[in-house]
């Protein structure tokens, strides 16, 4: 074999494969498109199975390829047996001149009497084996070592760059799925802070404030009601919202809530005068679920007058928010829930919604929940703290 040969056998293999996206692709055009070119009569070409330990046969040229992209009869074989298994142990490349000596020779289509094998490596990782038979003894020369062991350089690269573009390839299909999953739990948010629970509640109250002939109450609260539908529609497409705009929704929310509960808990939402709050943005309807969860769970089953506050202040980078409320506290709580058997995945939602957030910044979005108790030891209710990266800074 002269020189321009091999110079144009590695000229078409490295360009050749321009375009081939797999593993696959790439040996299959070894195998048909150089090993050709080489004057041999067969090559099959393996890759390792790292979950098996086993040299799966990829590509062939040769009797075990009588068409197409098919291989005949294919073969596993061990890694640490044969001459290919043992080049894949050792990473080292073989010439071996009469098979028929050799205790390792194992026989696959039919009986050969010299073979070469080359490893194909990268980073001192064996991938996997170029290998070849002839029926002639001593058939193959330090020049063909030197083609195959020039090849396999290269397939090596091709195949360690297509496991990258196949890996980035994944990432990027989990980050879509993250994303449409993400669109279903914002979808599953709004109808859990809009349910028809609530809706029907909300005109329920509406109905009892005409009943007894409060037209004015009845009035009032349409007006809130309608109010908080509005602006929670206007901002559904929007992840973020102004900290002012997240209260004004908490505002009217809570006013509709102390009015339908015949003002059964008193409300509080602070935030320090002066401060620059007001005009950052948090994620669209973070808070509201807590507060509800809060009125529902802890302050309506209280026998007496409850309290909830809901207050904001920074922390550095962080906007820290607490809702407390002086409730039932949440193992009661439970235990109701339980009793009646009422389904509630508000907090399986409202994790979800956080673990997202967090894998799109590096600031991560924090929640702590405590229980409070009274100085007798019984429970007084429950504290909700999140942490809020102010991401627009």
């Amino acid at each position: 074999m002269t020189l321009v040969n091999i110079e144009d056998i590695l000229l078409y293999f490295s360009t050749s494969i321009f375009g081939q996206n797999t593993e696959e692709e790439i040996v299959w055009d070894l195998a048909k498109n150089c090993i050709s070119k080489l004057g041999f009569i067969d090559c099959v070409v393996y890759l390792v199975n790292e979950d098996t330990g086993m040299l799966e046969q990829k590509a062939a040229y040769g009797p075990k390829n009588p068409k197409d992209y098919t291989i005949y009869r294919p073969m596993d074989i061990p890694i640490g047996q044969g001459i290919v298994g043992y080049v894949a142990r050792y990473g080292k490349p073989e010439i071996v001149k009469d098979t028929s000596k050799d205790e390792r020779y194992i026989v696959d289509d039919e009986v050969r009497l010299s073979e070469i094998a080359v490893p194909i490596t990268y980073k001192k990782k064996v991938l996997g084996v170029i290998d070849s038979e002839h029926p002639e003894q001593d058939f193959f020369t330090p020049e063909h070592l030197k083609i195959l062991m020039a090849i396999a350089t290269l397939c090596a690269g091709k195949i360690a760059n297509a496991r990258v573009e196949k890996k980035s390839r994944s990432t990027q299909e989990e980050l879509i799925d993250v994303q449409l999953k993400m669109a279903d739990v914002k979808l599953q948010a709004l109808r859990t802070q809009m349910n028809p629970h609530f809706m029907f509640n909300a005109l329920n109250a509406i109905q009892h404030f005409i009943t007894i002939n409060d037209q004015r109450k009845a009035l009032k609260y349409l007006s809130k009601f309608s109010r908080l539908v509005r602006l929670i529609l206007e901002n559904v497409q929007t992840d973020r919202l102004y900290l002012s705009d997240e209260i004004k929704i908490l505002h009217l929310y809570l006013a509709l809530e102390t009015m339908r509960f015949d003002q059964k808990f008193e409300y509080e939402i602070n935030v320090p005068p002066d401060s620059d709050l007001m005009g950052i943005k948090i994620p669209f309807l973070l808070v509201q679920p807590f507060v509800e969860k809060a009125i529902n769970r802890g302050l309506v089953n209280k026998a007496d007058k409850g309290q909830l506050q809901v207050m904001f202040h920074r922390q550095k980078n962080y906007l820290h928010c607490i809702i407390e409320d002086n409730g039932i506290g949440r193992q009661k709580a439970k235990e109701i829930v339980d009793a009646k058997g009422i389904r509630d995945p508000s907090n399986k939602l409202i994790k979800r919604r956080i673990a997202w957030m967090n894998l799109q910044s590096k600031f991560k979005t924090r929640l702590m929940i405590k229980d409070l108790y009274a100085d007798d030891n019984h429970p007084a209710g429950t504290r909700v703290e999140l942490e809020i990266p102010l991401e627009n800074e």
